[in-house]
């Protein structure tokens, strides 16, 4: 049952979520003439209102329990677009934001950051992990 829960809690990120706030999408929402960082910011916070039912009933230091699982994986990047999208999820999920700080502390997140990564390609190294 956990690793369903698990996938759960990744699929509400990866298609619930994601997808409404992709730049083909959030194109497709200005030609329309809608405001696609609202309707970023309207997909992210009712996705994070499913997420933090998952979090409220499986959590602990993490998203699920006391272990890092994928849902971690996803969950971290979703809180960067969150913030791409001048969305302050802090003050609707502060726990989620207390999660994050704590990966954000693990060697792998650290390595894996958006600011740790290279933004051009370099014969000599690919990427910073």
């Amino acid at each position: 049952m956990d690793k369903f829960e698990i996938r759960r809690m990744c699929e509400i990120v990866n298609s619930g979520i994601q997808p409404v706030q992709n730049l083909r999408t959030l194109g497709s929402i200005q030609e329309l003439g809608g405001n696609p960082k609202q309707w970023a910011r309207d997909a992210i916070y009712r996705g994070l209102i499913v997420y933090d039912e998952c979090v409220k009933k499986n959590g602990g230091l993490y998203s699920f329990g006391d272990t890092v699982t994928m849902a971690d994986v996803f969950l971290v990047p979703q809180l960067g677009n969150a913030r791409r999208f001048h969305y302050n999820f802090e003050e609707d999920f502060g726990h989620l934001a207390v999660i994050e700080k704590r990966l954000m502390e693990l060697p792998e997140f650290i390595k894996s950051d958006k600011a740790n990564q290279i933004t051009e390609t370099d014969p000599k190294e690919d990427i910073r992990l």
